[in-house]
């Protein structure tokens, strides 16, 4: 091994990015489930020609500081992996500081194998160990199925880190299970509800429900419009979309996720 090159793996480096991720994760969170707690939206009733609708607005702007605070958690654990590859590759006896170790995450088998004369499974591995490459290649997104490859929390990890480093995230509030529409006038309430199976964003202005008049009469003068979720309190996060949808929850399962690599490592070069 050259000189300066450290002759032991420490991981402490991950663990301390990890942490900070995870503070200013937290931050964020405290923040953003404040804003939903004070229940800074409406709903408005409009009636267009022979259509009703009810409008969601926002009586309180989102931050887009919160976007910015998104990116930065998902870049910092992105790289907290690309040093943990940097440390396999010492603990395997090599130099990385001839290559360029990166963590790979890839939804193709076929993608992570191919790349020119080194696939880029050799090119971002370069001096790991092998014992070490097949724990990694079992982690790539492309073996849990096709479907569960998408949401598995490396693929949203790319793709929030990927999308930070050219254009800020968009904020907004998501949708996370059942929605329901509540009526409330002196006849009566009625409810309408709505299950997604996905968070969907939910925009600042957006018609969330709409209906002809011949199958639903106007509402009664006095109707109070709400939004109720699957508990006392509406089932919202809040949202960045860059290219997907990504909730807090989402960042929360991406940390937790990228932990439990880093002791599953640490384990192993300690052994």
């Amino acid at each position: 091994m050259s000189q300066g090159t450290p002759s032991r793996a420490d991981l402490t480096g991950c663990r301390e990015k990890l942490a900070r991720a995870k503070e200013k994760l937290d931050s964020l969170k405290f923040d953003t489930t404040s804003y939903i707690a004070g229940r800074p939206y409406e709903v408005t009733n409009e009636i267009a020609g022979d259509t009703s609708r009810l409008r969601f607005t926002l009586k309180q702007p989102l931050r887009r500081s919160w976007g910015v605070d998104a990116g930065e958690i998902a870049t910092g654990v992105r790289s907290a992996l690309d040093y943990l590859v940097y440390q396999l590759a010492i603990d395997s006896g090599a130099n990385p500081r001839t290559g360029r170790t990166q963590f790979p995450i890839f939804l193709s088998d076929e993608d992570y194998r191919k790349g020119g004369r080194k696939s880029h499974r050799e090119r971002m591995l370069a001096g790991v160990a092998q014992r070490h490459r097949r724990q990694i290649d079992k982690l790539q997104p492309f073996h849990r199925g096709v479907q569960a490859a998408v949401n598995d929390p490396l693929t949203v990890l790319r793709a929030v880190s990927d999308h930070e480093k050219h254009k800020d995230l968009h904020v907004t509030v998501a949708v996370m299970q059942t929605l329901t529409l509540r009526m409330a006038h002196p006849g009566g309430t009625a409810y309408y509800r709505m299950h997604f199976a996905e968070a969907e964003p939910l925009n600042d202005g957006q018609v969330i429900f709409e209906m002809p008049l011949s199958e639903v009469p106007p509402p009664p003068p006095g109707t109070e419009f709400g939004i109720e979720g699957t508990g006392r309190t509406p089932d919202f996060d809040i949202g960045y979309v860059g290219d997907r949808l990504v909730t807090a929850e989402g960042l929360d399962r991406i940390v937790l996720h990228v932990s439990g690599i880093v002791d599953f490592f640490e384990r192993r070069i300690s052994t």
